[in-house]
């Protein structure tokens, strides 16, 4: 099964539709998850229209900020558990001879109330979760020094220890190790990997 994720900072730019069905055409991702898509539900399901994907689920954004999308083909059973805080969990049965797994869609937020209430929802979820459990998004965390050109954030190491105690682990990756630049000034870049997959052990 092939997941896309992608913060587009923005659903309705002309750019980021064509790249998107670029992306579509080139590697046929079985489902689709957008974060930052800034427009409203019903705006979404009009942008979304050209991709063709039959099943979709959308969260607003709050004037400019946020909004999420999930579009997945049919083939498979995808059950939306819950959403809220930027969060989407789904229920999947990808393969029926395979046990039903969730995959939880989070846009990680970058304000630290509502990270810590994201985190923590997660962790009380672990508790519950007996099957297996991925977690992508951009997550807006360091998991560790060697991902960031900055140091870890006590909310950062805050975050990381909840994550220890859920049970949950870096998937890892291919290709860069940054996904996130932002240019400070002439002198140089900071960088960090915040979009990643994680797992727990089941």
């Amino acid at each position: 099964m092939k997941i896309l994720l992608w913060n587009v900072q923005g659903l309705a730019s002309k750019d980021t539709k064509e790249f998107l069905s670029h992306i579509i055409h080139k590697d046929n991702p079985d489902i689709i998850f957008l974060m930052e898509t800034k427009v409203t539900e019903s705006r979404a399901r009009v942008l979304t229209q050209q991709f063709c994907y039959p099943n979709l689920f959308f969260m607003s954004s709050v004037g400019l900020s946020g909004g999420l999308d999930l579009m997945w083909k049919d083939g498979f059973l995808c059950e939306i558990s819950c959403s809220n805080d930027n969060m989407i969990h789904v229920l999947l049965t990808s393969n029926a001879s395979k046990q039903e797994w969730l995959l939880s869609c989070v846009y990680g937020s970058p304000h630290c109330e509502m990270k810590q209430r994201q985190w923590e929802f997660i962790k009380d979820l672990s508790d519950n979760v007996y099957q297996p459990w991925v977690v992508i998004g951009d997550l807006n965390i360091h998991l560790g020094n060697s991902h960031a050109s900055t140091s870890q954030s006590n909310l950062d190491n805050w975050v990381c220890n909840l994550i220890d105690r859920a049970g949950l682990m870096d998937m890892g990756y291919i290709g860069s190790k940054h996904t996130w630049s932002n240019r400070v000034n002439e002198k140089g870049y900071r960088r960090a990997r915040i979009d990643m997959a994680l797992q727990n052990g089941n």
